[in-house]
């Protein structure tokens, strides 16, 4: 063959390619793919002849004319059979065949790419104002099928959308691969825009179907079902991070931001003991659109309404308590262990449905933080919270008090201490603490060691050991006393064998003067076998300890006594006061007290040297007492009833005397005078000094606010009152410590 007879024309050339290559790819693709596929050989043919048109010499070379005529049969093959068949169908079979034609156009389009590809590498290439096949036909598409089908193509794709909302088991593939072919073309923004206004009218008729067809708790359950839902059908369809954003919004603000009042069942979402299930599945749509503020709020306002509740039962109570008798001790009101117990049940409930129901979220601490502030600092009837809570406290750690089993009573003193950070005047806590824990440990009446020190160890790790430094000492102490029993009931029995103390078991506690609480020092004689007892273990001490001086608390001795009333024997537990009164009437012949005569108030008083305060609140414990011991002859008939002791009655044993218990303690009031809140003023004052002073010396100098809010912000064990520290900075400027500046009254210097 010759080179004329190698020449292809344009004609002869296209006629080959079009009905070989083009016409019968559009064949297979219209019967969808029955026919025979192309034979390698039948490609091979298609693409020499592209290939020698296009790399003929000169006018003969055809490549600009193949290119015009590939793109202008790809163009009639869109207009004559694509585009005919989609305007066919409607809604969901619109769908699903445009994803068939999509995706035929693309197999058109790779075999175009495969017949002409030296036209593709070779002409295209040379020429940058020609663009590839592949992106020719990809304009093709978009300008002849998908933006005339678009609007079609968008209403149905959004009515399958809704319709995958209401449940409906419908192909997501169709959209998330619809969506891919928005991408591709280029039109995202246009149907994501079409989506945002197609779910605002969708939500705001569902919810108001959903509102009228269900109670709050069944709406909230639709809306978070509905969100969860939603948020994996828009992963599931590829929508970008920000319209998936903005479609959830929707819901957000349709389905909870509108419907807040309705969800949170008009503010009485907290009130009768909901279901915590409830309560978390409003928490968790209100997180996610975030409107936990009004929750919160409600929250707050319900914590509070709960709290009311119980202080107005406790002063009910405490009112009911002074109505039945003018005299009702303080302890009375103080002592009721329910309350205290109601308020460390609210604080755990509210605590747990802060960390499991809320997820321990912060916007929830606050109103948890600000109630039970309000709650805890309250004064009731007079007497501080702090009082409450240390009365409770006493009452879980004194021995017999509260029918608990260690575990309860580890878990209250535990939450206890947790209701105790709450309380701003922590020094008022300590001091009654102090008090009731000297009590305990003297009395011997502490349930177990092992949980005073829980307690203390407790304390000092939140409040530092400052704050317990004192307890720690008493503990200490108490526990000294006890290694030094053995060592000087051995000394006792050596020394005091022979004598008349001989059968006496005695004791003796040692405490560290300053480390505990101050007692009354009252001067007592004692019985002459009780005072050589005490004789012998002063000599023991001073001779181990010379130079120190030893001080005896009469009112915090106890004794048991055994003693008999005609034929019943009783073992007594008493205080040291009433024992002596007791003894008094006792002959050192005599074996018994029965046979005792009676007794003056003069004469008792004289036998004891006590002050005549002291010997009528103890009569007053053995003659008008639960256990009445002696009987009272009064000097006027019309007092014989009365519980009041003159100091012209007499007093005698009474032989009379039967209990149905063989052991018992005779209870005594307190000897001690309540001077707690003068005791608070002055600890008060000398922590104000300090911290003034202290600030000072570092400063040297400084404004008056300024020194006002550093005071009140290293003040951590109360919340002290302005008009106090200034008060102290006055008496700090009398006794030198500070001094005015000349030029400026508001500035203070610190004088070294």
């Amino acid at each position: 063959m010759n080179s004329k007879q190698s020449i292809i024309s344009l004609e002869a050339g296209w006629r080959e390619i079009k009905e070989r290559g083009m016409d019968r790819l559009e064949k297979i693709i219209e019967e969808d793919f029955k026919g025979p596929a192309f034979h390698p050989k039948e490609f091979a043919e298609i693409y020499t002849i592209v290939f020698e048109m296009c790399t003929q010499n000169n006018a003969d070379n055809h490549s600009a004319s193949l290119y015009i005529l590939q793109n202008k049969t790809i163009s009639e093959y869109l207009h004559r059979c694509v585009l005919p068949d989609l305007n066919k169908y409607n809604d969901e079979r619109l769908l699903k065949e445009f994803l068939l034609r999509y995706n035929n156009h693309q197999i058109m389009t790779n075999w175009n790419y495969k017949f002409f590809i030296f036209l593709e590498r070779f002409y295209i290439l040379t020429d940058p104002s020609l663009f590839s096949l592949t992106h020719n036909a990809d304009v093709h598409f978009k300008t002849i099928v998908f933006d005339a089908k678009k609007t079609n193509i968008t209403n149905a794709l959004l009515k399958l959308i809704n319709s995958n909302r209401d449940g409906n088991i419908d192909d997501v593939n169709i959209v998330q691969n619809i969506i891919s072919i928005y991408k591709k073309m280029e039109s995202l923004n246009e149907f994501e825009m079409a989506l945002l206004l197609s779910t605002s009218v969708y939500y705001k008729k569902q919810t108001e179907v959903w509102m009228s067809e269900n109670q709050f708790e069944e709406y909230a359950l639709i809306i978070e079902k509905c969100i969860e839902n939603e948020n994996h059908q828009l992963d599931t369809y590829l929508i970008t991070k920000e319209i998936k954003e903005k479609v959830l919004d929707i819901i957000y603000e349709d389905g909870v931001r509108k419907r807040t009042d309705y969800l949170l069942n008009d503010g009485k979402l907290f009130n009768n003991n909901p279901d915590l299930k409830e309560i978390g599945c409003i928490f968790r749509i209100f997180n996610r659109a975030n409107m936990l503020e009004p929750m919160s709020e409600l929250f707050k306002k319900h914590m509070d309404e709960v709290g009311k509740s119980i202080v107005s039962a406790m002063v009910t109570d405490s009112n009911s308590v002074s109505e039945k008798t003018e005299k009702t001790e303080k302890t009375e009101i103080i002592d009721d262990p329910h309350f205290i117990k109601n308020i460390i049940q609210m604080h755990e409930k509210y605590i747990t449905i802060c960390d499991n129901t809320f997820n321990k979220n912060p916007i929830f601490n606050t109103p948890i933080l600000k109630s039970f502030n309000t709650i805890m600092n309250q004064t009731i009837d007079k007497h501080l919270m702090a009082e409450f809570l240390a009365s409770f406290c006493d009452r879980l750690l004194t021995n017999g008090a509260e029918k608990m089993s260690e575990t309860e009573t580890s878990w209250y003193i535990n939450k206890s201490i947790d209701i105790f950070a709450y309380i701003h005047d922590k020094d008022v806590f300590g001091l009654l603490y102090k008090n009731q824990l000297g009590k305990r440990l003297l009395n011997k009446r502490s349930a177990s060691n092992e949980m005073e020190r829980h307690v203390v160890s407790k304390l000092k790790i939140k409040y530092g050991a400052q704050y317990t430094s004192k307890l720690e000492c008493m503990l200490n102490d108490n526990n000294v006393s006890e290694e030094q029993v053995d060592e000087f009931r051995k000394y006792f029995k050596e020394m005091s064998h022979g004598t008349t103390c001989e059968n006496i078991d005695f004791g003796v506690q040692l405490l560290t003067q300053g480390n505990w609480p101050t007692y009354p020092n009252i001067p007592l004689k004692l019985p002459s076998n009780m005072q050589k007892c005490l004789d012998i273990y002063s000599a023991l001490y001073n001779h181990k300890t010379p130079g120190r001086l030893l001080y005896n608390m009469y009112t915090l001795g106890h004794v048991i006594m055994k003693c008999s009333f005609g034929s019943k024997a009783y073992e007594i537990t008493m205080s040291l006061l009433q024992s002596c009164v007791l003894t008094a009437f006792i002959s050192e012949k005599e074996s018994t007290i029965a046979q005792s005569e009676s007794m003056s108030f003069k004469q008792l008083q004289d036998s004891m040297n006590i002050s005549e305060e002291y010997l009528k609140r103890t009569l007053h414990s053995l003659v008008c007492g639960k256990f009445k011991i002696l009987r009272k002859n009064a000097s006027d008939p019309a007092d014989e009833k009365k519980g009041s002791i003159k100091n012209m009655d007499t007093f005698q044993i009474n032989t009379k005397f039967t209990s149905p218990v063989r052991k018992f303690r005779i209870p005594m009031a307190s000897l001690e005078e309540h001077n707690d809140s003068r005791k608070i003023d002055e600890d008060r004052s000398f922590v104000v000094d300090a911290s003034i002073v202290r600030i000072m010396k570092a400063r040297k100098t400084m404004g008056h606010q300024m020194l006002l809010a550093e005071v009140a912000t290293q003040l951590t064990f109360f919340k002290p009152d302005i008009k106090i520290i200034k008060k102290r900075i006055e008496c700090l400027i009398e006794r030198d410590y500070l001094m005015r500046d000349d030029e400026n009254p508001g500035m203070y210097k610190y004088i070294a």
